[in-house]
This record gives C-alpha cells, sequence and structure tokens, in this order.
C-alpha cells in the first residue's frame, strides 16, 4: 500500500510532519484511541484552573509581558488566567494587573534548561468558563524578556481553531544482548494535543524491529535475538477530525553485545578478639565485571528474638519534664514500624515513652520524660516486628525542663555492635560501636549494573566475629644464651592457656625465622633443638648475618 499525504514540512528522523493520513504503509501498526488529557482544553471547566507552580524546582526562567485576545479583540476580563507550558508541564501562571483599564498578565517562566525549550500558552477565559489553547509559541532563554506595557506579547484565543496534535521526543533506548528494551512506551506521555482531539496511533518499525501497540501502549523487541546494532520506529499520532491533522516522531533503539553480569567472588570472614579492631577493604578487589558503571550497597539484620511487648503504661510529665527527640538506629538502617516504641530510663524507674513519627529517612521517636529522678538516661527500643528488646545505656544526663535533639537533627541512638560504613570508592570499613559485644554478625554485601540495577545484581554474605581470646601465650623468655658445645637443653617453650597443656591440646612448631633451618622442635614439649647434624662453632658463626646469634620463630596451637 502507498501512504499518501499533504506535507509541510520534511520528515527526516526526529523531525515532525503535517499530514493527511488516507491509507497505511505495509507493516504499519495501529490503535485508535482518545488522547491523554493535557494541561488545559477547551472543554467547559467548572471552575478556574488550579495552575500552581513552585519556583524552587527550577534553576532557570525568564519573564513576560503578555495581553490576552479573543477571536483578535484584547481581553480585559479580570478573571482571565494564563499559563504557559512545555510539552503538558506547567511552567508559569498569571493573573491580570489592570492599568488604566487594560489587563496585562506579567508572567515568570520557568526552566531547568538554559535555552531552546519551546513554550506554548493557555487560556482561562472567564466569560466562557472554559480553557483554551493558544497558536502561539516561544523559545526559553534564561533571563530573557518578552513584551512590556507599551508592547505586550498578545496570545489570541479562537474557540474554533484545530490544533494539530505534537509527538514529544521519545529518548532513544539502549539494552544489551538479552535484555529486553525498557518498559513499554505509553505513547499519550508524549503527545501534547491542545484541542484534545480523540487519535489514532499508528507504528512502523525497522527491518530489525518488531512491534505490539496495544490501546496506546507501544512494545519493541529485536525480530533476532542475538541481532546487536540500532534500528528506529516510526511512531504516527493522527486526529480523529475532518481535519485528521497528524504528526510523526522517529524512536532510536539500539541492542549492544553483552559485557556479563556482575559477580561477587567469596569475601573472606574476619574473626578478631576483644581490642582488636576489623580490617577495611574495598569491594572491588572481590568483584568480577566487565561493565562501565556499577553501584554497591550492604545490608545488615536487625536482630530477631521473642520479647514480650513490654506493654509501657502512660506517662505523665509533671513539671520541668525534658524533651528528647531521638531516633534509633541499627547500623544505617532507622528502626520504626508497626507496634515499635522507645522508652527511657533514669535510675531504672520508667520516665517515658513514644511511638514513631515520620517517613524514612526522617523518623523520629518525641519523648516527653517525667523528672523521676536525676542520672544518665538508659534508652529500651522495643521492635515489634521482630519481638526483640534492645537496651542501651548512654552518658546522656537527664536534665529538668532541657532537651536533646530536634527533628531535623536527633538524638542518635545506635544500636547495633558493629557499624559498617562504606565509602564513595568501594571501600568498607568496621567500627566497633560497642567494645563489651562478643557474638558474630552477617552481612551482606551488594552490587548491581548501574544500566540494569533490577536484573544484573549480586549479592555475597561475610561473617564478623568478636570472641573470646582463647590464644595460647609463650611465658619463656624470648632470647637465650647457649655454650657451645653444652650438654643442656637448647630451649624449652612454656606456654600458659586457660583449658590446653603440653601433651593435651598444645601443639608447636617452628614457624620461620632467619635460621629456622639450623632447629628442631619436639611438637608435643616446645623443646628446641639443632637441626640434626648441626652443631655451632664460635669461631665459624653458621646463622644467616654471621653474628653468633641465631633466629627461629616458634609458634604454639591450642586445641
Amino acid at each position: 500500500m502507498n501512504l499518501s499525504s499533504t506535507i509541510t514540512r520534511s520528515s527526516p528522523p526526529c523531525s515532525r510532519i503535517i499530514l493527511l493520513l488516507v491509507c497505511l504503509l505495509p507493516g504499519l501498526s495501529m490503535f485508535a484511541g482518545g488522547a491523554k488529557l493535557p494541561a488545559g482544553s477547551h472543554e467547559p471547566a467548572a471552575a478556574p484552573p488550579t495552575w500552581t507552580i513552585n519556583p524552587l524546582n527550577y534553576e532557570f526562567n525568564m519573564n513576560m509581558v503578555i495581553r490576552v485576545s479573543y477571536l483578535g479583540v484584547g481581553s480585559n476580563n479580570p478573571a482571565n488566567i494564563v499559563g504557559a507550558f512545555v510539552g503538558n508541564e506547567l511552567r508559569g501562571v498569571a493573573t491580570p494587573t489592570l492599568i488604566g483599564g487594560v489587563a496585562y498578565f506579567f508572567m515568570t517562566i520557568y526552566s531547568n534548561v538554559y535555552v531552546g525549550e519551546t513554550v506554548h500558552f493557555q487560556a482561562y477565559y472567564a466569560p466562557d468558563d472554559a480553557v483554551y489553547p493558544t497558536g502561539e509559541t516561544v523559545v526559553f532563554r534564561h533571563n530573557k524578556g518578552i513584551g512590556n506595557t507599551g508592547s505586550p506579547f498578545f496570545i489570541n484565543i479562537d474557540p474554533n481553531a484545530d490544533y494539530p496534535p505534537q509527538l514529544l521526543a521519545i529518548p532513544a533506548d539502549t539494552t544489551l544482548v538479552g535484555i529486553p528494551f525498557a518498559p513499554p512506551l505509553q505513547l499519550a506521555d508524549y503527545l501534547v494535543s491542545l484541542d484534545n482531539d480523540p487519535v489514532t496511533w499508528f507504528a512502523q518499525p525497522g527491518p530489525n524491529l518488531s512491534v505490539i501497540l496495544v490501546n496506546g501502549v507501544l512494545t519493541v523487541s529485536p525480530v533476532a535475538p542475538a541481532w546487536t546494532g540500532t534500528d528506529s520506529v516510526r511512531i504516527i499520532v493522527r486526529e480523529n477530525t475532518a481535519n485528521q491533522l497528524a504528526d510523526t516522531i522517529y524512536a532510536l533503539f539500539t541492542v549492544l553485545p553483552d559485557y556479563g553480569p556482575p559477580v561477587w567472588q567469596e569475601i573472606p570472614d574476619q574473626t578478631i578478639f576483644p581490642g582488636g579492631a576489623f580490617t577495611s577493604f574495598d569491594l572491588d578487589n572481590y568483584l568480577t565485571f566487565n561493565g562501565p558503571c556499577h553501584q554497591f550497597d550492604f545490608d545488615v539484620f536487625p536482630y530477631v528474638g521473642s520479647d514480650p511487648d513490654p506493654a509501657w503504661p502512660p506517662i505523665v510529665p509533671g513539671a520541668q519534664p525534658m524533651s528528647v527527640i531521638a531516633r534509633p538506629l541499627f547500623a544505617d538502617e532507622q528502626l520504626a514500624g508497626p507496634g515499635a516504641r522507645l522508652a527511657a530510663y533514669v535510675n531504672g524507674v520508667l520516665a517515658g515513652w513514644a511511638s514513631p513519627a515520620g517517613v524514612s529517612p526522617n523518623i523520629t521517636y518525641s519523648l516527653l520524660l517525667n523528672n523521676v529522678g536525676a542520672g544518665p538516661i538508659t534508652f529500651k527500643f522495643y521492635d515489634a516486628a521482630n519481638q526483640y528488646l534492645y537496651t542501651k545505656i548512654t552518658s546522656l544526663a537527664f536534665a529538668a525542663g532541657g532537651s536533646a535533639g530536634t527533628i531535623a537533627a536527633p538524638y542518635l541512638l545506635q544500636l547495633s555492635p558493629l557499624v559498617p560504613a562504606l565509602d564513595a570508592n568501594g571501600t568498607i570499613s568496621i567500627a566497633i560501636a560497642d567494645p563489651t559485644w562478643l557474638g558474630a554478625y552477617p552481612i551482606d554485601f551488594i552490587v548491581w549494573d548501574c544500566d540494569y540495577p533490577d536484573l544484573r545484581r549480586d549479592t555475597v554474605q561475610a561473617i564478623y566475629t568478636i570472641t573470646t581470646d582463647i590464644r595460647p601465650q609463650i611465658t619463656s623468655p624470648a632470647s637465650v644464651n647457649f655454650q657451645e658445645n653444652a650438654c643442656s637443653v637448647l630451649y624449652d617453650t612454656q606456654t600458659a592457656d586457660p583449658t590446653n597443656s603440653e601433651g593435651a591440646g598444645l601443639t608447636y612448631a617452628l614457624a620461620a625465622g632467619a635460621d629456622v633451618i639450623k632447629f628442631a622442635i619436639d611438637a608435643a614439649t616446645g623443646v628446641l633443638s639443632w637441626a640434626a647434624g648441626f652443631s655451632p662453632d664460635f669461631e665459624n658463626p653458621a646463622d644467616a648475618n654471621a653474628d653468633n646469634q641465631y633466629q627461629v620463630n616458634i609458634q604454639v596451637t591450642n586445641a
């Protein structure tokens, strides 16, 4: 079939045409339906539009002085309203200022693009109680001024005008072999229909793409699963009116070769004794990934138990209460949820409690503490979802009539014994928040492909443990003098161990040293001797640096 049309401008990819569509191209997919409602239309309005805009959402602005005309005749109705739009997004709104009986609209138009966006206008015309589109447009430029009271910019309302639909540019979609394109396109999201006429959609794919067009929703996929390259889909929207005005754009779709998902190698567990420190490490050292961008995160696990609900009774604050606004944390997680409560005790007496308020990441607990006496405050947090009761002794002291923390800067209660931190370079450090804590602490490390965060990610877990120090300790001297040709024992290793002894759990071994090959050791007794066939000669030193000082490391291991 052939496409017959009246073309008013050229139509290379990414340009638009106005046409009268008579029949369809071969392979052209179509769907008929209503247009997405724009911010205004020329349908009768029940009341003036409630157009509002927040200037803080935008970086740039320009100013205009506008007058409204109706069929070419100036309108000075004080109830008229003018709105400025980019696509379907409101970018400015103004009500009239009467100067000498003439209505001027002093409008500021906002953008986050310094220059280049096309701005069009709609006007609420009070005599008709209706919102009308107008055909005038301007190009946004930061700090530009258009019009003044001597020469205002006119926008003209023509209630009988037929405006063509306009398609906004559809962002190019890039994916990898085996990964679908982004979610199906809601084509109405890219339609600007000033007069809200019903429309029909058409889509014609390039040779390497297939399309499904249902209810204005476009799904695109490669014809061949292994295909790589770039192809386009021609998208046409046509009004179902006598004029059949239309617009067309081309959307680009690219498939690249697959570089593989991110995959973790095993991250070693770490075990330390009280007073020690965990070793920081770079997550990149344990990752296999050939893609251009990845991101890291970690997950911790608040405790789960079977503690009953403490059912704290209501507390009357009384005179001179203390206000505490606190935020309980487990590492980087804010603790809340149905039934969660935070209580404060002074000298073992309940002074007050509160439920959570706010939404993550701004959850707080506002406590008003009764004056039950002076002293440091101990907090108890009940995690109802996990049935676990945390206790946190703090150095915060009760102060009659005083306060601690605010909504913006709450008093932080760290309830996790360990606190992992991830810096911008992917380095993990693990601080010890509770130096008395012993136990095992799992951490899940997460990585994902920046471009496909939901489809391509991996998780690995490592355990960080602080345990009682049960290492044996060598108590014999670190050096000894030996007389040449002496018959005495060279060195007898003595060890202190709380549970093991020589011959019953302790094992000795040589562990390197500059002169280790000159020695032997009894694994059961720790008695050190010269190696078989070797006897030291003072006049002819055989040690590594020939100073008659023989160095060897002895290691003892318990059961």
